[in-house]
């Protein structure tokens, strides 16, 4: 029999997952900025223990596994990250890139797991399981991933506090250390080495080369960002 604390987060997970599946695009009988605005409630809270999977002390598989296979399934996440809500696309991406972030580094890997990977980093199950011994070579897909998935759905520049969002998970997938440091150096390095990427690899960047050094420099030659700032809503 489980204890009071572990049936109280089983009641919350269950709630959590619940709202979620009442509030994803296409859910007929709310208001849209109610839903968006659930929905980003929804995400926030997922993001959360995504994000803590790049702890040193990062939640239980079984409930990495469960956030993936139930919060993060990708006929859920795919039409989030098409959403034409900036932030909804932002923290959508995030939570799968820092799930597959956690994800590259486990091993062995079930075929369902490779499949989830090839889903969202773009990159064929053969090539992510081949490169998988070459950690470097797999975070930078799947920072790649991430930067094109948000940035090429984007007509205009991103509000400063979905940009704040943006860079949080972008230092965390650079592995800069804490997601609220990120120097002008360490900027400058990444853009050179995404334009490589680009060059070298992947033609498609190179349409995102210019938003994404915008919001570079955003972040050097605008107000300093609050750091109790960890969630977006608009």
């Amino acid at each position: 029999m489980s204890g009071p604390v572990e049936s109280g987060r089983i009641i919350f997970r269950d709630h959590l997952l619940t709202l979620l599946r009442s509030c994803t695009p296409g859910t007929v009988g709310l208001d849209e900025d109610m839903r968006r605005h659930r929905l980003l409630i929804c995400l926030n809270a997922i993001q959360h223990v995504a994000k803590a999977s790049t702890t040193l002390y990062p939640p239980s598989e079984s409930v990495l596994r469960d956030l993936r296979t139930n919060f993060a399934n990708i006929r859920l996440m795919r039409p989030l990250w098409a959403d034409t809500d900036p932030s909804i696309r932002i923290v959508s991406r995030s939570i799968c890139a820092l799930l597959a972030r956690h994800l590259l580094r486990k091993y062995p890997h079930e075929e369902s797991e490779l499949a989830w990977l090839q889903n969202v980093i773009g990159r064929s199950t053969h090539t992510i399981f081949n490169s998988l011994a070459n950690l470097t070579a797999v975070d930078y897909m799947n920072l790649d991933a991430y930067v094109y998935g948000v940035l090429s759905r984007q007509t205009d520049d991103l509000s400063t506090k979905q940009a704040t969002s943006f860079m949080a998970t972008l230092t965390i997938l650079t592995n800069t250390g804490s997601e609220r440091v990120f120097r002008r150096s360490v900027a400058e390095g990444e853009i050179t080495a995404f334009v490589r990427r680009a060059d070298e690899q992947d033609n498609r960047l190179r349409e995102v080369i210019e938003p994404l050094r915008r919001i570079f420099e955003g972040a050097f030659t605008g107000p300093p960002a609050d750091p109790r700032i960890s969630t977006i809503s608009s």
